[in-house]
């Protein structure tokens, strides 16, 4: 369900930006936004900012939050699962992706959307292999749960996907818009690298 919550704000986001970026790109260049003291069309990283980009978005910001506070309830309910049945980390994930995919199937048919997509035959073969490469990413997470607590479970998770993000961006590969690594993403890296091990090693001190 999280994955499900991203996924739809993300193509919501896309909408949002292309209507955007066409209703202000006819507003005259040098009027200034009092709110943002910024010139319409003045772009930041590829992102096109208006006066309300941020009141917009900040409703699908707050559902990715809530999509993500659902990761670590998922952990916990794994984790009794497994104690209360005796599973292997294996066996979970079966049953984890049995679940979803039931679920998923379900919201298909009430959002009115078909299984297979329009233009499924377009596709090549390794984009099919995300439901594989899924599987060993909650493989990892259950078997490193029990043993860092899953607040360091989840920061390094993040981690892992923020950092691979950013390489994705910088080399524009699995047709992602290319995008430079200034300093400022640098450091910003560097303080997410700084909370996962100061996180980690709290664990160690306590």
């Amino acid at each position: 369900m999280s994955a499900f919550c991203v996924n739809w704000v993300c193509d919501k986001l896309r909408e949002r930006h292309h209507y955007q970026h066409h209703k202000d790109t006819a507003t005259p260049i040098g009027k200034i936004n009092v709110r943002t003291g910024m010139r319409h069309g003045t772009a930041v990283n590829g992102v096109l900012f208006t006066g309300n980009t941020i009141m917009k978005t900040l409703p699908y910001a707050l559902l990715c939050a809530l999509g993500g506070a659902i990761v670590p309830i998922q952990i916990g309910i794994i984790s009794a699962f497994r104690h209360s049945s005796n599973a292997s980390q294996i066996q979970a994930t079966v049953y984890l992706y049995a679940g979803g995919l039931l679920t998923s199937v379900l919201l298909t048919y009430l959002l009115g959307d078909k299984i297979l997509p329009p233009h499924w035959q377009k596709t090549q073969w390794w984009m099919w292999s995300m439901g594989f490469i899924g599987a060993f990413y909650l493989l990892f997470m259950f078997i490193a749960a029990p043993k860092i607590g899953a607040a360091n479970t989840l920061v390094w998770v993040f981690l892992g996907q923020i950092f691979f993000a950013a390489a994705l961006d910088k080399i524009g590969w699995l047709n992602m818009p290319a995008q430079a690594l200034n300093p400022l993403k640098i450091i910003g890296l560097l303080l997410i690298f700084s909370g996962g091990v100061l996180m980690l090693f709290s664990n160690r001190s306590a």
